[in-house]
């Protein structure tokens, strides 16, 4: 087996197409096991020490509190809405870790204090590690995007 070499300063490494097909199979899990309102096979998903920022900035440090969340606001806000992805990037960034960055709009829904959530198109972070020939989920940062913000970023990428 040959030894990983240690990354140069701004290069980026290259998932091979077993590794990309094992990453891009976890991030499709991850919107589909949220679309069924299936928390067990999300839960599949995540890593024993997986934690989670979600989009409101809520730290959730475990993988039982994440579960804890999601399944009540499976069973409330979100018991109907979906999620519909519109891009995702996916590259490595250490040996077996990977990044990916999925953008999707959701479902309208209205939040526990009554506000009607309409046109949200949110960004999720994921890190992901591999693990028993597994990719899973150690990490989520969830981010809604704001339109008008955005419209003013130098880049130019919604």
């Amino acid at each position: 087996m040959a030894m990983a070499l240690p990354l140069v300063a701004g290069e980026r490494r290259m998932l091979t197409a077993e590794e990309r097909k094992g990453v891009e199979a976890t991030l499709d899990g991850m919107i589909e096991t949220w679309n069924r309102h299936d928390m067990d096979g999300f839960a599949a998903l995540l890593s024993e020490d997986c934690e989670w920022v979600n989009v409101v900035g809520a730290y959730w440090p475990t993988k039982a509190a994440i579960l804890k969340a999601l399944r009540v606001y499976h069973a409330t806000m979100f018991k109907d809405v979906g999620q519909h992805e519109t891009r995702r990037s996916v590259s490595e960034i250490a040996p077996r870790v990977a990044i990916g960055v999925v953008t999707f709009t959701m479902d309208d829904y209205k939040t526990p204090d009554g506000r009607l959530m309409q046109g949200v198109t949110n960004r999720l972070t994921y890190i992901l590690v591999k693990r028993d020939g597994r990719w899973l989920v150690r990490s989520g940062h969830n981010t809604t995007i704001d339109p008008v913000a955005v419209a003013h970023d130098p880049n130019h990428q919604p």
